[in-house]
């Protein structure tokens, strides 16, 4: 893995994983801030929806990530 590549998931993946870490305080805040502007209640549920499900990949790929640069 480049240097370049290495620094780059030395600093974003912690960044990540401490957004993951504390997502009963970080995920209510999207979710209210999606609420906020969105004009109907069913595409800020939708939104809202997308949003976990990319948390929950983002989570999945930042913890195979900080494993790799582990080892």
């Amino acid at each position: 893995m480049s240097e370049t590549v290495a620094g780059f998931f030395s600093f974003f993946v912690p960044l990540f994983m401490v957004l993951i870490h504390f997502w009963y305080i970080s995920l209510p805040v999207i979710c209210a801030v999606a609420f906020l502007y969105t004009k109907t209640k069913n595409e800020a549920l939708r939104r809202i929806i997308r949003i976990f499900f990319a948390f929950v990949i983002l989570s999945v790929i930042c913890t195979g990530i900080y494993i790799l640069i582990s080892n």
